[in-house]
């Protein structure tokens, strides 16, 4: 029975990480947590959270799925049975809640998910100081790349998702007169810089966006920048 961690623990497991964030990177933590537990909640699809930890704290993954299989054996002892339409989202519980078994049952069960996530979350990666979204090490982004920061990695692998979402946010092909690579940055030349929307570009898993100029900036991405770029070439050829 996903509709426990999934309206309930994975949004607890976001506050959590929300409030373990560093202070300066805390705007950057409420924007990635929040949009993910809005997703889990409203559309069913998990990734956005778990790619958040299952890479850089795996046991927080780990933790995650005992607690899924411990949800469902509770609501199973309980004797609680809701199907779903398109997916365990809020949407699907309030219209199928007459039609399941002791439905109303989810919600303090999911309330108390809710704590256990939020308390566990926050105790391990205080404890183990994990380096998740929010507790990256501060780096200062010049104009060159440092030594850090060629130790950078993106949190996912999704290339072509990233690409295209970086083209939109800089502007759309339009607002691009030349684009390259270094060896961690994406570096473009623009029409105008002032509409990019920096926001955004961090929530792709960018690290940094870099002006160096009315017309020039850099998007810290990491290593990953090459594979980033062939797709950005093709996003741009498109």
């Amino acid at each position: 029975m996903f509709y426990v961690p999934m309206l309930f623990g994975l949004p607890g497991a976001a506050l959590a990480m929300y409030r373990t964030a560093k202070e300066s990177q805390k705007e950057k933590a409420k924007a990635l947590y929040g949009a993910g537990a809005a997703t889990s909640i409203f559309a069913g699809v998990t990734e956005p959270l778990e790619f958040s930890f299952i890479f850089k704290a795996p046991p927080l993954y780990f933790m995650h799925a005992f607690f899924v299989g411990l949800a469902g054996l509770i609501l199973y002892m309980l004797d609680v049975r809701l199907g779903f339409a398109v997916g365990f989202t809020a949407i699907d519980y309030v219209t199928n809640f007459n039609m399941g078994n002791n439905s109303w049952m989810i919600i303090p069960v999911g309330l108390a998910f809710f704590a256990i996530y939020y308390f566990s979350f926050k105790f391990m990666i205080e404890k183990y100081d994990y380096q998740i979204e929010g507790r990256e090490p501060e780096i200062d982004y010049g104009a060159e790349r440092t030594k850090e920061e060629e130790e950078l990695k993106l949190s996912h692998s999704n290339y072509a998702y990233m690409a295209k979402k970086l083209l939109a946010f800089v502007g759309g092909r339009e607002n691009i007169d030349e684009a390259g690579c270094c060896v961690t940055r994406l570096r473009l030349e623009l029409h105008d810089t002032s509409i990019i929307d920096e926001e955004a570009i961090m929530r792709t898993g960018a690290k940094r966006v870099v002006r160096m100029g009315d017309k020039s900036i850099q998007i810290v991405i990491g290593t990953e920048v090459i594979e980033v770029m062939k797709e950005f070439d093709r996003a741009l050829e498109a």
